[in-house]
């Protein structure tokens, strides 16, 4: 391997390691998306049983208290309906 190489190598695994997890609320929002709307199979989606295998691509958390309650209530609210079909 020439010292170029080794060179990007080095700092490609930086890049890799500058990456943070997610904000929790973030996760749950994609998580709970992809839930409902069932985008992929079962077996397709059970990475999303791995949150810890997550990367945030924005650097900070952009929802706010009343973004964080409405989320919840629609989840609840969703949730209801389904239950009641």
């Amino acid at each position: 391997m020439s010292l170029t190489e080794t060179d990007d190598l080095v700092m490609r695994i930086g890049s890799f390691e500058a990456l943070k997890p997610p904000h929790p609320q973030s996760f749950r929002s994609y998580s709970t998306w992809m839930r409902t709307n069932n985008p992929l199979t079962e077996d397709d989606a059970s990475f999303l049983n791995r949150d810890d295998d997550f990367i945030a691509l924005a650097d900070d958390y952009e929802y706010g208290l009343l973004d964080n309650l409405l989320e919840r209530g629609i989840s609840r609210w969703t949730s209801r309906i389904v239950t009641l079909e």
